[in-house]
């Protein structure tokens, strides 16, 4: 059940990353 919810908060802040990084990209151009 940890691990389970160990992987959701990485999975989370995985999602976070990259929906800020493809923003900052958009952004750009």
């Amino acid at each position: 059940l940890l691990f389970d919810g160990l992987l959701g908060v990485i999975a989370g802040l995985v999602v976070v990353l990259v929906h800020v990084s493809y923003t900052k990209l958009f952004k750009k151009q």
